[in-house]
């Protein structure tokens, strides 16, 4: 039912895609550009990646929490 942005499997994706993963993981400028511009409200990362922050100060929700990834929705 959900269809997947990108994963790690930077191989499959391709260097542009993979690249773009990497600037909004690192929460590096027009970040929320790009997860707008792809329709994307859901985010899985590990608790501290740079985009964690980004995401709760722009109002993102975190659905889940453990020491290994959070989950947040738009």
């Amino acid at each position: 039912e959900r269809k997947v942005f990108i994963d790690g499997r930077a191989d499959f994706y391709g260097y542009e895609l993979t690249e773009k993963a990497f600037r909004i993981r690192q929460a590096m400028a027009g970040a929320l550009d790009d997860l707008a511009r792809w329709n994307i409200d859901w985010v899985i990362v590990e608790p501290d990646v740079p985009v964690t922050r980004l995401l709760k100060k722009a109002g993102w929700h975190a659905v889940y929490e453990d020491p290994i990834a959070v989950v947040y929705r738009r």
